[in-house]
């Protein structure tokens, strides 16, 4: 896994939302995505003051596990 700064993108409700620069740590073999937990979750809090609703980022279009 490699530190890198991604686009996060995400769904709130019907609206795309996009976060560029987001830290995210990525496998260099497979493209597997983790998202840096405390800047997820600053973002989430920020996006959705709603806690029971969550936010759900949108698959790598590059990536088919």
């Amino acid at each position: 896994m490699k530190l890198e700064h991604i686009t996060y993108l995400t769904f709130l409700n019907d609206d795309l939302i996009a976060a560029p620069n987001f830290p995210a740590w990525v496998c260099i073999i497979c493209g597997r995505r983790e998202y840096e937990p405390r800047s997820a979750s600053r973002l989430n809090k920020l996006l959705n003051p709603h806690p029971k609703h969550t936010l759900r980022p949108v698959r790598n279009p590059q990536h088919h596990p």
